[in-house]
């Protein structure tokens, strides 16, 4: 849930966190495939994109796994 008090950051801010975090995945999303059966991006990426994101935002992922696949890791 929302945080009531939250103040959403200036839009170009925002923007600019967004695309930085989308570069952070998509670097690490080839490797994190390797180990997992879904990947499931959750947080303020996920909530409110270009919105909600801020300097000292978080990336929030969870991955869906197998026995057989986090033995590998």
């Amino acid at each position: 849930m929302l945080n009531p008090d939250f103040i959403p950051p200036k839009t170009r801010i925002a923007e600019t966190e967004t695309k930085k975090r989308i570069r952070i995945i998509e670097d690490i999303l080839p490797e994190l495939e390797k180990y997992s059966s879904a990947i499931l991006l959750t947080g303020s990426m996920a909530y409110g994109q270009d919105f909600s994101v801020t300097p000292i935002s978080d990336i929030d992922i969870q991955l869906l796994t197998t026995p057989e696949k986090i033995a590998k890791i």
